[in-house]
């Protein structure tokens, strides 16, 4: 397993370094497709832009759509004068900009910038705080409508590479799953798998549903990510006590952009990984959110006839310029997932 660890965690690193902001998921694709190609049948991109890799299997009588989201959480410009001001796309606390180093993806070139506000010496005592992109002397360069993401550098928490803090971890770490699935089923399966990297999953799941329409699997797992434990969350999972298999959903959000979703998952995606995992010795949790939602529940929503299940991996500060993972989650989560396709399939 140490080798195997080692090399998704420098996946992983690079994966983060790619810029992939929802609906600019481009060069994030670019990559899954060379990733994949050389284990997988083909390789195309559909017509919502997500990356589909098939491993031919001995029938087509069913098929399994593994996904994992290529698009990250972010900003768009709002307006231009001598700073830029943003939007928010997706989710974001806004306790956790202010400061942060951040990257305009403009028309042409990468412009960098950092988040800033008035100093604190000059603004009013408990007011409401603004916040801005400085982009300097390259301002005049951005436009309305260009997005922005975090460009905090990655970093390795420990000295063995295994706790990586980074922003878009959620869900690169689903991507380099995929990959390594892929990489070790050298056999033909029963049924063909669709290693589906899929866009716009932090605006609505679009991507996923889109598909999914095409696809039609007769199984769906997204591989994402999921609450680990902090001080204030101790009864989250762990960072280091494996997958989550997420047994129940109904998203609640208070805004529009995330409306109301329910996922009852499938029982039997959801024991086949169980059971994968007893016969390994590997650790694995089990869960129910009523907070948000993956692209396993746009699935569900827009296709019911769909088999689906949330396959999850821990992570601390999500949606944020500093997420914080155990990059073995990754490996142990591929491990499972490759001892289940026999129980699935079977079924």
């Amino acid at each position: 397993m140490k080798g195997s660890v080692s090399l998704i965690s420098k996946l992983l690193f690079e994966a983060v370094q790619i810029p992939g902001p929802s609906g600019h998921e481009g060069r994030v694709a670019a990559w899954m497709e060379v990733k994949l190609s050389p284990h997988v049948d083909e390789v195309w991109r559909d017509g919502a832009g997500n990356v589909v890799g098939k491993k031919k299997g001995k029938n087509s009588q069913n098929s399994l759509m593994l996904a994992a989201h290529m698009d990250e959480v972010s900003l768009v410009v709002r307006s231009v004068s001598d700073v830029v001001r943003f939007e928010v796309v997706g989710w974001i606390d806004p306790r956790t900009l202010l400061g942060s180093p951040a990257l305009i993806l403009a028309r042409g070139e990468d412009i960098p910038g950092v988040i800033r506000s008035t100093s604190a010496h000059l603004a009013e005592a408990g007011g409401e705080v603004e916040l801005w992109v400085d982009a300097g002397s390259r301002t005049s360069d951005v436009r309305i409508g260009d997005p922005i993401v975090f460009a905090t550098n990655p970093r390795w928490l420990s000295p063995d590479e295994r706790i990586l803090a980074s922003h878009a971890i959620d869900d690169r770490i689903g991507l380099c799953v995929l990959i390594e699935v892929a990489k070790k089923l050298t056999e033909q399966p029963e049924y063909d798998i669709y290693y589906v990297a899929t866009v716009q999953e932090e605006v609505g799941g679009h991507g996923a549903v889109f598909a999914a329409g095409e696809i039609k699997p007769t199984w769906a797992v997204a591989i994402d990510t999921a609450f680990a434990s902090d001080p204030a969350l101790p009864e989250n999972p762990r960072l280091d006590s494996g997958p989550v298999v997420r047994r129940f959903v109904m998203s609640q959000p208070k805004g529009p952009l995330y409306p109301p979703s329910v996922l009852f998952s499938s029982a039997l995606l959801g024991d086949a990984m169980m059971e994968s995992a007893r016969k390994q010795s590997l650790p694995v949790n089990e869960d129910i959110n009523c907070r948000t939602f993956t692209d396993a529940c746009r699935i569900f929503d827009a296709h019911p006839d769909i088999a689906c299940l949330p396959f999850l991996i821990p992570r601390r500060y999500s949606h944020s310029p500093y997420e914080v993972v155990d990059v073995r989650n990754a490996d142990i989560t591929a491990q499972i997932i490759l001892g289940a396709l026999p129980l699935i399939f079977a079924s």
